[in-house]
């Protein structure tokens, strides 16, 4: 049936309070072909228990009925030991309480098919790329890193990723080792910074910085130079 619970939590990792990393597996059928950047659909019966520090919902959900939510996939299109998600606690949504009361073992509806047109099929292969998120929306970003981004070549990319406090930076460990030296990636986290506009052209500055040097040629305060790189500002599917 089309709302089977069809795939199984191997593993959720708690990032901190509210915000965890899931990993799925598809219960006797294979994932299909993907493209970083691009999301699943996950969903649970409204019979699935809420978890604790969760608000009272508002309304009493059709027991039998899927709530359904998609999000951006942060693992691999190649190694497809599991599907990876980057998920926060909303503790008045109606799936995510539901998600976070889930354990190993425990059964999840995840879509046949994935989607989404975030990706980085329309930009040139000879650009170099800044990749800006915030929170969770990180999880694409990851996916491309992690496929496309971590084989040298004459690309060169930059990571910046905010979050209300250092310890919600959920990949900083895996962003220092793509630094370290087999890939070609600069991970810039600022933990805590009210997003002005004169913040916004000073990371710009420090991102192009850091790819190209000092030596870098500006057209226009807070543009990127067009012929020398290209910035991707993550519009990532997170939902409650």
């Amino acid at each position: 049936m089309a709302n089977d619970l069809n795939a199984i939590v191997v593993q959720n990792i708690e990032v901190s309070p509210g915000l965890e990393i899931l990993r799925v597996v598809p219960d006797g059928w294979e994932f299909p072909d993907f493209t970083p950047g691009q999301f699943a659909v996950l969903g649970l019966p409204g019979s699935a228990p809420r978890c604790r520090v969760c608000d009272p919902e508002d309304e009493v959900r059709d027991p039998q009925k899927l709530i359904k939510r998609a999000y951006s996939i942060a693992s691999s299109s190649v190694t497809k030991e599991f599907l990876e998600l980057y998920i926060v606690l909303v503790p008045s949504g109606s799936l995510t309480p539901r998600l976070f009361n889930l354990t190993a073992g425990d059964h999840v509806w995840l879509s046949p098919k994935f989607s989404g047109l975030f990706t980085l099929e329309d930009v040139p292969e000879d650009k170099h790329i800044v990749l800006v998120s915030t929170g969770t929306g990180l999880a694409p970003y990851m996916s491309m890193l992690r496929t496309q981004l971590v084989c040298g070549g004459p690309r060169r990319s930059a990571v910046l990723h905010g979050a209300r406090h250092s310890w919600d930076l959920g990949y900083r460990s895996e962003l220092m080792t793509h630094c370290g030296g087999y890939a070609r990636t600069s991970p810039m986290c600022p933990s805590s910074v009210v997003p002005t506009r004169r913040w916004r052209r000073g990371v710009e500055r420090r991102a192009t910085s850091r790819i190209f040097g000092n030596g870098c040629h500006w057209s226009g305060a807070g543009d990127f130079t067009p012929h020398l790189t290209t910035p991707i500002f993550s519009s990532a599917v997170t939902r409650v």
